[in-house]
């Protein structure tokens, strides 16, 4: 009876293995999932797990913990000047640099402005919209997948 159970074991652990790495394959995985998943195969011996994962594009992206900052000049196509408004709370920012913006006249990056609009009691999408309707969030992902 002990070999059967054992013999049933590994087939099973063959097929949750296979459909690991199916899974990896599919990109099914955030980075930081493929990044415990990585580890867990190697303090077990788990080199096909190991090998799916390394396999993973972009293998740049893999390397890096993050995305590069947003660029509104590069990846976004904005410019100097430009007016930006989100459209959950209706709160408008002027594009003053590649990486800052100002609002009520004073000069934020993306991040700490929106958490000082959510500490004003503002609903913020944190989607802001350009005067032509694009979204940054839409021309950011167009640039960097």
């Amino acid at each position: 009876m002990l070999f059967f159970q054992t013999n049933e074991n590994n087939k099973v652990r063959a097929e949750v293995k296979k459909k690991l790495i199916e899974d990896i394959n599919s990109g099914m995985f955030d980075l930081t999932k493929l990044r415990t998943l990585r580890k867990n195969a190697l303090e077990r011996g788990g080199d096909e797990v190991v090998a799916a994962i390394d396999a993973c594009e972009p293998r740049a992206a893999f390397e890096h913990d993050r995305r590069p900052n947003i660029d509104l000049y590069n990846h976004c196509e904005c410019s100097y000047g430009d007016v930006l408004t989100d459209p959950k709370s209706g709160a408008k920012i002027t594009v003053l640099s590649n990486r800052t913006v100002a609002y009520a006249g004073v000069e934020f990056h993306l991040t700490p402005l929106e958490r000082h609009l959510r500490q004003l009691g503002l609903p913020v999408a944190g989607n802001w919209i350009k005067e032509d309707g694009r979204s940054l969030n839409d021309l950011y992902n167009a640039k960097i997948p």
